[in-house]
């Protein structure tokens, strides 16, 4: 950042610094001060639907929403003067005339914003009419509960559902006192495109959504930081806790987390299993270690570890290190496949480690990190928003990865062309600039008319094959064959479609390409 774009204002009295163009409620943020707000969230689109936010300029005495106010050299702010508590109060006042009277029996209990916003601001039974604001209460799929009658129209389920999902199964419906949040025709979730992702829950502020849960009612007792581990993917989780059991998993929505305020079905809705009575939950050994007559009983990690420790290094010892091998798994951290690693390398001195994650593609990797230098592992999901063209080989991330689907369909949204190629419909099929509807096990194929392509039509950076490549020629004359008429009929895709595709590159970018192989 420039030091032209630097600027400072002053709010309650404590100069901060800010950034041109930055809106006041993320300068506040930065630097520990709340403004309260129901309709903001930093990973979506700006709404000023509640106005919640509001804030005072002490210069012109003007009332404005933080979070669409950029802010201002030289700005002396209040963020809770008398005026703005007036004005708050009243909104609140506002939302709870039209709110139920069901907080004892609310799902959402004390993580209700509503609920917690109008008790910091004294606000308790409204002197105002009471307005019945009756809508249906749905519950007829098997992840979400919709009780719109608690709605306050932030509209948070809707941005999240369009902005970060990228399905755009519900949206406004009606106008006016009968406006709410809903899928085409009024027909429920399971009848929509739904992935049932469960981010609106999340996001919802009040009880309008959430989580079906026929053991538990209210908010959690507390909450714990984990990582999914339903795919290699690493979601970060707050899992909520009470009477001992997980009665509640939201994303964590850490900064930098690769999946930030989403998670898919399986990640929201499936680790009912860690309360199952059968969960295997500390280490057990024979009781009298005879491994094949005893029965398993439950011992303590201590003998658990004394145990490993003594069996391993006595095989390490009889047979040497290389008698042992580590298998790690792709459900665990990073981290702890990096610990698990050190253990086998260090400790017992072998280099019989794998990871069943990718055994049928380890070959295919190892090609991979040969030809880039280990290049292609250096990027990130959030890359991906940023590159220039997307070609898709062999893979639905839409069911496997979902959040990687997330990524990839926001930057269709946004333009990016996005080449699939799949035998299938899928979802990012509907998405994609181009869907090549390939005869399976053909994938091969297109890749060399791809560069059939690319080479005949010279649509390659001349200076950069020379500077860094070796055997182009060799390649030039492997993939001379291999023309878009010849390869349209081994993969039935159209020639013209392939000649198209290849050249996507250099009508809609400048090189800047990203190819996803799932394996």
């Amino acid at each position: 950042m420039s030091n032209d774009d630097q600027l400072e204002i002053e709010v309650n009295g404590v100069t901060l610094p800010a950034r041109k163009g930055q809106m006041l409620i993320e300068a506040t943020d930065a630097a520990g001060i709340y403004i309260p707000r129901f309709c903001y969230h930093p990973k979506l689109s700006v709404a000023a639907n509640c106005r919640m936010c509001l804030v005072e300029d002490e210069k012109t005495g003007r009332l404005m929403a933080s979070c669409v106010t950029p802010a201002a050299s030289d700005m002396v702010l209040q963020t809770a003067s008398p005026r703005i508590i007036k004005h708050r109060r009243n909104i609140a006042r506002l939302m709870i005339a039209e709110h139920p009277e069901s907080c004892i029996l609310c799902s959402k209990g004390n993580h209700c914003r509503l609920r917690w916003v109008a008790a910091q601001l004294g606000v308790g039974e409204t002197s105002l009419y009471h307005m019945p604001n009756y809508k249906p209460y749905e519950e007829a799929n098997p992840f979400i509960i919709r009780d719109l009658s608690k709605c306050i129209l932030c509209g948070k389920c809707i941005r999240a559902d369009h902005e970060l999902v990228a399905v755009g199964a519900i949206d406004y419906n009606m106008r006016g006192f009968k406006s709410r949040p809903a899928t085409a025709h009024e027909l429920g979730l399971e009848q929509s495109s739904c992935t049932f992702c469960g981010t609106c829950v999340s996001m919802c502020p009040t009880g309008a959504l959430s989580a079906k849960n026929t053991r538990y009612v209210s908010g959690p007792e507390q909450e714990s930081i984990s990582i999914c581990g339903f795919c290699s993917v690493g979601c970060s989780l707050a899992m909520g806790v009470a009477d001992n059991r997980i009665v509640e998993v939201n994303p964590a929505q850490l900064p930098q987390s690769v999946n930030g305020a989403t998670l898919c079905v399986r990640g929201h809705f499936a680790h009912d299993f860690l309360n199952s009575p059968r969960r295997l939950i500390g280490p057990m050994g024979r009781k009298d270690g005879n491994r094949e007559n005893d029965e398993l009983v439950p011992i303590s990690w201590d003998s658990a570890f004394e145990l490993i420790a003594h069996r391993l290094m006595a095989i390490k010892s009889a047979y040497g290190p290389q008698s042992v091998g580590f298998l790690g798994s792709s459900k665990c951290t990073n981290e702890e496949n990096y610990l698990f690693q050190k253990i086998a390398r260090v400790l017992m001195g072998t280099n019989n480690i794998d990871n069943g994650g990718y055994l049928s593609g380890q070959s295919l990797l190892k090609v991979f990190d040969e030809k880039t230098s280990g290049g292609y592992r250096k990027n990130r999901l959030a890359d991906l928003e940023k590159a220039e063209v997307i070609l898709i080989l062999g893979a639905d991330p839409g069911h496997s990865v979902p959040v990687v689907g997330y990524y990839l369909k926001r930057a269709a949204r946004q333009g990016i062309p996005l080449i699939v190629v799949d035998p299938r419909r899928t979802e990012l099929a509907e998405k994609a600039k181009y869907w090549l509807q390939i005869r399976p096990g053909t994938d091969g194929a297109l890749a060399l008319a791809f560069l059939n392509v690319i080479i005949t039509e010279e649509l390659f950076d001349e200076d950069f094959v020379t500077k860094w490549t070796r055997g182009f020629g060799d390649l030039t004359a492997h993939v001379q064959s291999f023309t878009p008429e010849k390869t349209s009929q081994i993969t039935w895709v159209p020639a013209g479609l392939i000649r198209e595709s290849a050249n996507v590159r250099a009508m809609d970018c400048s090189f800047a390409s990203m190819i996803l192989y799932f394996l």
